[in-house]
């Protein structure tokens, strides 16, 4: 576990106290290890050479083995690695290694950042550091589009149509959108029926059992129109694949993809899938899709027309 100085006393005391606490969960746990390893060695060996019994190894060995799994829990979850226990089925061939920074640090550590900091950099217009920590094919494309006005940084660029939309629904209504539930959707109602603004709706809303994250996710779903039934839905169907822009190993990859996987949809081009397709799971998915689209637009400068998933052609490179 790594620590870095960011300029923010408070935040760095928060880092420091993690770090040690992450040091002391590493050596219980390796320590508990031992000791495990040891008890189960004593309790075998009793047991079928020397064929004597010894209870206590087998309640010693239990409760070893479930503090060992609290303790690396605690520990793989400060670093971010118990991510890759979720990622283990879909482990590519080269994967990514996380390096220095961890997921939403907002400190920047040599050339290595976060999204969320490289984010927070832009709402700064800081480009001086963004080109340290990006390409430069991502740093000119960030900056162009910037001068643009087409870079979209979170749903505050949204927060009327969000407030709009609460505040015509019913309670009912409310309790129809993914993730609400237990009562949430009057503390929701509430909300937004106090404040036009998402920073000062979220901090009403959100508490240790409903976090900021899963607060943002009702509120995209409440923009999109997005309802419990819509993710059951597509929980039950195989999704497509919305191709967006290939290079030529793209290409490849997608013709071996249609071979191999037949039935799988590959869409290409939206306006034929929609002429041609039957499923209606995959229409309505592919509506939400089209939609996101055209709200996204909507906080674009330049590129704020409707209906860009006809008109714009895949990136080819």
């Amino acid at each position: 576990m790594k620590t870095s100085k960011t300029g923010n006393k408070f935040y760095d005391a928060v880092l420091a106290v993690n770090h040690a606490v992450g040091v002391i969960e590493m050596f219980l746990a390796k320590l508990v290890l031992v000791l495990l390893v040891v008890v189960c060695v004593i309790f075998i060996s009793s047991r079928f050479i020397f064929h004597v019994s010894v209870p206590w190894a087998d309640e010693l060995s239990r409760d070893f083995l479930i503090a060992l799994g609290w303790l690396g829990a605690g520990y793989a979850a400060s670093n971010n690695d118990h991510l890759s226990i979720d990622l283990l089925s879909s482990i590519i061939k080269d994967p990514v290694k996380r390096e220095k920074v961890y997921y939403n640090d907002n400190q920047i550590i040599d050339e290595f950042a976060s999204a969320t900091a490289i984010r927070k950099l832009l709402a700064d217009n800081d480009f001086r550091e963004i080109r340290r920590v990006v390409p430069n094919s991502t740093y000119e494309l960030l900056s162009r589009e910037t001068e643009l006005g087409n870079v979209i940084l979170d749903l505050s660029y949204y927060e009327k149509q969000i407030i709009y939309n609460l505040r015509k629904m019913s309670i009912e209504e409310i309790r129809d959108i993914p993730d609400v539930n237990e009562g949430l959707e009057n503390n929701i109602k509430n909300a937004a029926s106090y404040t036009n603004n998402l920073t000062d709706f979220i901090d009403i809303v959100k508490s240790k059992r409903y976090t900021q994250s899963r607060i943002q996710r009702i509120l995209i779903c409440v923009l999109l129109g997005i309802k419990k039934k819509d993710v059951e839905m597509a929980k039950k169907s195989t999704p497509y694949i919305r191709v967006l822009g290939f290079n030529e190993n793209g290409r490849e990859l997608l013709s071996r993809i249609k071979k191999a996987n037949p039935r799988l949809p590959v869409i290409t081009s939206v306006k034929k899938f929609k002429d041609t397709n039957t499923n209606k799971t995959y229409n309505r998915m592919l509506d939400i899709d089209m939609l996101a689209t055209d709200i996204y637009t909507m906080a674009c400068k330049n590129d704020c027309i409707a209906g860009l998933d006809y008109t714009r052609n895949m990136v080819m490179i």
